[in-house]
Protein backbone atom coordinates (compact mmCIF):
# COMPACT_ATOMS: atom_id res chain seq x y z
CA UNK A 1 0.00 0.00 0.00
CA UNK A 2 1.46 3.18 -0.75
CA UNK A 3 0.59 6.58 1.23
CA UNK A 4 -1.77 9.01 -0.83
CA UNK A 5 0.78 11.70 -0.34
CA UNK A 6 4.24 11.27 0.96
CA UNK A 7 5.78 13.68 3.43
CA UNK A 8 9.61 14.16 3.55
CA UNK A 9 12.48 16.80 4.78
CA UNK A 10 15.22 16.66 6.86
CA UNK A 11 14.82 16.24 10.75
CA UNK A 12 13.91 19.46 12.52
CA UNK A 13 12.08 20.97 9.25
CA UNK A 14 8.22 20.69 10.17
CA UNK A 15 7.19 16.70 9.15
CA UNK A 16 5.66 16.32 11.76
CA UNK A 17 3.72 19.62 11.63
CA UNK A 18 2.70 18.96 7.84
CA UNK A 19 1.70 14.96 8.21
CA UNK A 20 -0.99 16.29 11.16
CA UNK A 21 -2.29 19.08 9.11
CA UNK A 22 -2.69 16.19 5.55
CA UNK A 23 -4.08 13.99 7.90
CA UNK A 24 -6.30 16.68 9.92
CA UNK A 25 -7.71 18.64 6.57
CA UNK A 26 -8.16 15.80 4.31
CA UNK A 27 -10.42 13.17 3.64
CA UNK A 28 -9.35 9.33 2.75
CA UNK A 29 -5.84 10.35 3.39
CA UNK A 30 -3.73 6.97 3.77
CA UNK A 31 -0.38 7.80 5.42
CA UNK A 32 1.72 5.16 7.21
CA UNK A 33 5.00 5.58 8.92
CA UNK A 34 7.27 3.59 6.72
CA UNK A 35 10.62 2.86 8.12
CA UNK A 36 14.35 2.37 6.76
CA UNK A 37 17.48 3.51 7.05
CA UNK A 38 18.29 6.38 6.56
CA UNK A 39 19.80 7.39 3.35
CA UNK A 40 21.02 11.06 3.93
CA UNK A 41 24.97 10.56 4.88
CA UNK A 42 26.42 12.95 7.46
CA UNK A 43 23.22 12.99 9.45
CA UNK A 44 23.73 11.62 12.93
CA UNK A 45 21.00 9.33 11.72
CA UNK A 46 22.44 7.96 8.77
CA UNK A 47 22.34 4.17 8.45
CA UNK A 48 19.96 4.02 11.47
CA UNK A 49 16.47 2.80 10.99
CA UNK A 50 14.31 5.57 10.91
CA UNK A 51 11.24 7.36 9.28
CA UNK A 52 11.58 7.35 5.57
CA UNK A 53 10.32 10.88 5.79
CA UNK A 54 14.09 12.05 6.62
CA UNK A 55 15.33 9.88 3.51
CA UNK A 56 15.85 11.73 0.40
CA UNK A 57 12.53 12.16 -1.37
CA UNK A 58 11.59 9.56 -4.05
CA UNK A 59 7.80 8.00 -5.52
CA UNK A 60 8.54 4.76 -3.73
CA UNK A 61 5.99 5.59 -0.89
CA UNK A 62 3.44 7.63 -3.18
CA UNK A 63 3.01 9.01 -6.47
CA UNK A 64 2.33 12.17 -4.90
CA UNK A 65 5.45 14.22 -2.76
CA UNK A 66 5.66 16.84 -0.72
CA UNK A 67 9.10 18.43 1.01
CA UNK A 68 8.98 21.23 3.47
CA UNK A 69 12.39 22.44 4.52
CA UNK A 70 13.56 25.37 6.84
CA UNK A 71 16.14 28.35 5.58
CA UNK A 72 19.75 26.57 6.88
CA UNK A 73 20.32 29.36 9.57
CA UNK A 74 16.86 28.27 11.06
CA UNK A 75 16.99 24.33 9.96
CA UNK A 76 20.56 24.45 11.66
CA UNK A 77 19.96 25.73 15.30
CA UNK A 78 16.79 23.68 15.50
CA UNK A 79 19.01 20.31 14.51
CA UNK A 80 21.77 21.34 16.78
CA UNK A 81 19.60 21.67 19.67
CA UNK A 82 17.94 18.35 18.55
CA UNK A 83 21.01 16.14 17.97
CA UNK A 84 23.83 18.15 19.43
CA UNK A 85 25.30 18.08 16.54
CA UNK A 86 25.67 21.22 13.59
CA UNK A 87 23.85 20.95 10.39
CA UNK A 88 26.07 21.14 7.47
CA UNK A 89 25.26 22.98 4.91
CA UNK A 90 26.43 20.60 1.78
CA UNK A 91 23.87 18.34 3.46
CA UNK A 92 21.23 20.43 3.23
CA UNK A 93 21.87 22.23 0.25
CA UNK A 94 22.18 18.77 -1.58
CA UNK A 95 18.75 17.34 0.17
CA UNK A 96 16.92 20.61 -1.40
CA UNK A 97 19.25 19.63 -4.71
CA UNK A 98 17.34 16.31 -4.59
CA UNK A 99 14.37 17.13 -4.21
CA UNK A 100 14.23 19.69 -6.93
CA UNK A 101 15.04 16.80 -9.33
CA UNK A 102 11.75 15.22 -8.45
CA UNK A 103 8.77 15.60 -11.18
CA UNK A 104 7.35 18.83 -10.62
CA UNK A 105 3.68 17.80 -11.72
CA UNK A 106 3.19 15.02 -8.47
CA UNK A 107 5.60 17.55 -5.72
CA UNK A 108 5.73 20.46 -4.18
CA UNK A 109 8.26 21.77 -2.11
CA UNK A 110 7.24 24.41 0.79
CA UNK A 111 9.15 25.59 3.24
CA UNK A 112 8.27 25.74 6.97
CA UNK A 113 7.77 29.84 6.22
CA UNK A 114 5.73 29.66 3.64
CA UNK A 115 3.50 26.92 5.06
CA UNK A 116 2.95 28.31 8.50
CA UNK A 117 2.26 31.94 7.02
CA UNK A 118 0.17 31.42 4.91
CA UNK A 119 -1.22 27.76 6.49
CA UNK A 120 -5.24 28.41 4.40
CA UNK A 121 -3.16 29.15 0.99
CA UNK A 122 -1.18 26.26 1.30
CA UNK A 123 -3.62 23.87 2.69
CA UNK A 124 -5.66 25.03 -0.53
CA UNK A 125 -2.62 24.25 -3.05
CA UNK A 126 -1.79 20.77 -1.73
CA UNK A 127 -5.89 20.19 -2.07
CA UNK A 128 -5.68 21.59 -6.03
CA UNK A 129 -2.48 20.21 -7.58
CA UNK A 130 -2.86 16.98 -5.67
CA UNK A 131 -7.10 16.43 -5.68
CA UNK A 132 -7.41 16.19 -2.47
CA UNK A 133 -10.71 16.95 -1.17
CA UNK A 134 -10.60 18.98 2.20
CA UNK A 135 -13.23 17.98 5.01
CA UNK A 136 -15.18 20.32 6.70
CA UNK A 137 -13.41 21.49 9.51
CA UNK A 138 -12.25 24.99 10.29
CA UNK A 139 -8.42 25.73 9.26
CA UNK A 140 -6.77 26.95 12.02
CA UNK A 141 -3.08 26.76 12.39
CA UNK A 142 -2.28 24.61 15.78
CA UNK A 143 -0.88 26.92 18.78
CA UNK A 144 1.43 24.52 20.59
CA UNK A 145 4.66 22.51 19.87
CA UNK A 146 3.93 18.83 18.59
CA UNK A 147 5.13 15.96 21.22
CA UNK A 148 7.13 13.62 19.42
CA UNK A 149 5.15 10.89 17.56
CA UNK A 150 5.94 10.99 13.52
CA UNK A 151 2.71 11.12 11.84
CA UNK A 152 0.91 10.20 15.52
CA UNK A 153 2.15 13.50 16.58
CA UNK A 154 -0.52 16.09 18.34
CA UNK A 155 0.18 19.32 19.09
CA UNK A 156 -0.92 18.83 23.10
CA UNK A 157 2.25 20.13 24.23
CA UNK A 158 2.29 22.60 26.84
CA UNK A 159 4.93 24.52 25.03
CA UNK A 160 3.86 27.47 23.09
CA UNK A 161 4.81 27.43 19.49
CA UNK A 162 6.44 31.28 18.44
CA UNK A 163 7.38 30.73 15.12
CA UNK A 164 10.70 32.20 14.48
Amino acid sequence: MKNTVQIYGLPRSGTNFLEWTLKEYFKNIKYKDFYEKCDVKQLSIHNKNMAVKHSYPSFKFSDKVIVIYKDYEKWNKSYRKWSHNNGIIEVWENYLKKSKELNGDNCIIISHDELYCNYKNSINLFSKKFNLELNKKEILLPKNRFNKGGSRAKPNTKQIYKHE
